[in-house]
């Protein structure tokens, strides 16, 4: 793979598959916990600041759909990809960078729909002042989701993990799968570990139930001002 910071949106397909898909997942759910520093990360460019892998993912994305937001321009590439099932998924940048913004949105703590596509929308231009769901953002971005849960179930039989998505969002569908994968981070996967030693939880005993599992967290999240712990 070329030098990060130029990668194209096949490099970012495979980094994705590479980071996300693997062996440990086998017969889980995958959670495509997308956001900045994640990006950052495993993008190695980390030195060039927080920014520097959602940079480099939106210049791959746009490369494809362009500015407009024409995810139909991923379709040959799905299709082309479907006769073959070779390699990663070409949806996964797409979806990747969806869910960025929802983490980006999740950090001011307003989940309005409008909320969505303007971080949406700026991930590709900065100067879009565009408030809407954006080019043919409603009619095709669901089926790359279900797409790619496919992939991961059936073809790959679970083996690598499944990514799912929540097809029942309500009053706004298209933008609930981001929001389920964008809700927990990776980084809040450590914090809840801490959570369950304060519990007294070993790794392999049974966890309260779930209503008593919440009004734990909830006490437990309750003196915290962080973001994470108001995700939490």
């Amino acid at each position: 793979v070329d030098e990060a910071s130029s990668w194209n949106y096949e490099d970012w397909s495979e980094l994705l598959f590479q980071t996300f898909f693997s062996e440990e997942n086998g017969g889980e759910d995958i959670l495509f916990a997308i956001d900045d520093p994640v990006l950052a990360k495993i993008s190695a460019l980390s030195e060039e600041g927080e920014d520097g892998g959602a940079d480099s993912l939106a210049r791959a994305v746009k490369s494809k759909i362009s500015n407009r937001w024409r995810l139909g321009n991923i379709s040959p590439a799905v299709r082309a990809w479907e006769r073959e099932r070779k390699g990663a998924h070409p949806a996964l940048p797409v979806l990747a960078l969806t869910i960025l913004a929802a983490s980006r949105m999740a950090a001011d703590g307003n989940y309005a729909a409008h909320n969505y596509y303007v971080p949406l929308r700026r991930l590709l231009d900065p100067h879009d002042s565009g408030r809407g769901a954006p080019g043919d953002f409603p009619t095709e971005i669901l089926g790359l989701w279900t797409s790619v849960r496919g992939w991961s179930e059936v073809d790959l039989e679970g083996r690598y993990g499944i990514l799912k998505a929540d097809m029942t969002g309500g009053h706004f569908p298209y933008i609930a799968p981001a929001l389920q994968h964008a809700f927990l981070r990776n980084s809040d996967l450590h914090r809840l570990d801490a959570f369950f030693r304060v519990l007294g939880l070993e790794p392999a005993s049974e966890p309260p139930v779930g209503s008593e599992l919440r009004r734990a967290l909830k006490s437990w999240t309750s003196n915290k001002d962080e973001t994470w712990a108001r995700r939490l």
